[in-house]
């Protein structure tokens, strides 16, 4: 596409062309961190992360033949799935800027007053 000329290659209607053509344009690299500290590793270094879900479910069920056409088909389930651990003791929470955990309830809370004042608030977020 730059043999079409400068005006052409840095227009909307090329970045629009390539897409539309699959060309890629822009390409990107992800980097992980590792520590407490978050120190950023290397290119190439590779994310990894083992995490276990306990979960426990019970379920019982039955069927009876009140009459040859008439079938009763009944049962009670029971689960309950923990919160998520990580092997090694990386845990993730969303923090604010000073790097206080965010609290769901309260998160929402703010926002919805802003929200019915007519501001907009968009506070930082991190996981950490």
């Amino acid at each position: 596409m730059s043999g079409l000329g400068p005006a052409f290659s840095n227009s909307t209607l090329a970045r629009e062309a390539a897409a539309t053509l699959g060309i890629v344009t822009v390409t990107q690299q992800t980097f992980t961190r590792s520590g407490s500290n978050l120190t950023l590793n290397g290119p190439l270094v590779p994310a990894f992360d083992q995490s276990t879900i306990p979960y426990y479910n019970l379920y019982f069920g039955d069927t009876w033949h009140l009459k040859p056409s008439i079938t009763l088909t009944y049962g009670l389930g029971w689960a309950l799935e923990m919160p998520p651990v990580e092997a090694t003791g990386k845990q993730v929470v969303l923090v604010d800027a000073n790097a206080n955990p965010i609290d769901t309830a309260t998160y929402l809370a703010k926002r919805q007053a802003a929200a019915l004042q007519g501001r907009c608030t968009t506070p930082k977020l991190a996981l950490r």
